[in-house]
């Protein structure tokens, strides 16, 4: 449980996942430039599933750049 003086904020994030060698590199980047991370998954559907833990976004509402 998170306590109740712990400071949030509202940040956009850029997400992406390109093909790298024999896997997925999942990418993610704050608008203001402030938080970024990435992983790595072999298959593109376990990557999609990392998206959609961490942000809520499923793979059907992902738009291609």
């Amino acid at each position: 449980m998170v306590p109740l003086d712990t400071p949030t904020r509202r940040v956009e994030f850029t997400v992406e996942v390109q093909i790298e060698g024999l896997g997925h590199l999942l990418c993610y980047a704050s608008s203001d430039g402030s938080l970024y991370s990435d992983t790595w998954d072999e298959f593109q559907a376990d990557a999609q599933c990392v998206v959609h833990e961490e942000f809520g976004v499923r793979a059907h509402e992902w738009q291609r750049a």
